[in-house]
C-alpha cells in the first residue's frame, strides 16, 4: 500500500501547481482556469453520483484504471501539441480523472487498512499516518522530477513533458492495486474458512 500512495503523491504534488502555470504560460486569462474547473467539477459531481450509485466493489479497480488513463490521456495532447487546446483538454481529463481516481483509490486503502488492522491488531490511525508519509516521499518525487526537468532541460520541457512522465508510472498503480485487492480477498477468504 506504500508504494501506492507514493505512486498517487507523484501526481499530487506537480497536479497543485501544473494547472496554473499552463494556463498562465499558454492560455493566458486565469478566468480560463476557473471557468473550466467548475465545469469540470460539476461534470465530476454528476459522474461520481451515477457511479455511486451504481457501481459494486468488484468495479473499483476499473474505475481507478479509468481515473489513470484520463490523466495519461489528458497529458498527450499537451505534451504533442503545447498549446491553447492542449492544455484545455488536459485540464479537462484532469477535473474528470481524479475524482475517479480518488473515489477509487481511498476505498482500496480503506479495505487494505481494514484487513491489515484486523490481522496484526493495530490502530488504523497508525496505517494512515503511514499513507500521509507515502504521498509525501512521492509529491516530493513528483515535485523533484518537474525541478530537475525545468533546471537541466528547460522551464518548457518540463511543463510539455513531466505530466506525461508522471502519468505514465502512475499507470503502475494498477498493477499495484490488483495486487492488494486479491491480497486483500485472500485474507477474508482465509479467515472466513477459519470461522
Amino acid at each position: 500500500m506504500q508504494l501506492l500512495a507514493i505512486l498517487k503523491g507523484m501526481g499530487q504534488g506537480y497536479i497543485v501547481t501544473a494547472p496554473a502555470m499552463l494556463v498562465m504560460t499558454l492560455v493566458g486569462k486565469e478566468g480560463s482556469l476557473g471557468t473550466l474547473q467548475t465545469v469540470g467539477a460539476f461534470l465530476s459531481a454528476i459522474l461520481l453520483y451515477v457511479l455511486g450509485r451504481t457501481t459494486k466493489p468488484r468495479h473499483r479497480i476499473y474505475i481507478f484504471a479509468a481515473g489513470l488513463s484520463l490523466f495519461v490521456f489528458g497529458a498527450i495532447p499537451n505534451a504533442l501539441l503545447y498549446n491553447r487546446l492542449g492544455v484545455l483538454v488536459f485540464m479537462l481529463c484532469l477535473v474528470l480523472g481524479r475524482p475517479l481516481q480518488d473515489i477509487a483509490y481511498f476505498t482500496i486503502q480503506m479495505l487494505v487498512i481494514d484487513t491489515v488492522s484486523a490481522l496484526e491488531k493495530r490502530n488504523k490511525y497508525a496505517y494512515i499516518l503511514n499513507q500521509e508519509i507515502g504521498f509525501y516521499v512521492g509529491r516530493f518525487t513528483g515535485c523533484g522530477l518537474f525541478l530537475f526537468l525545468a533546471f537541466h532541460v528547460s522551464n518548457t520541457f518540463a511543463l510539455r513533458y513531466a505530466l506525461l512522465i508522471i502519468g505514465s508510472v502512475q499507470l503502475l498503480s494498477i498493477l499495484v492495486a490488483r495486487q492488494l485487492l486479491a491480497g486483500c480477498a485472500q485474507e477474508k477468504l482465509t479467515a472466513d474458512l477459519a470461522c
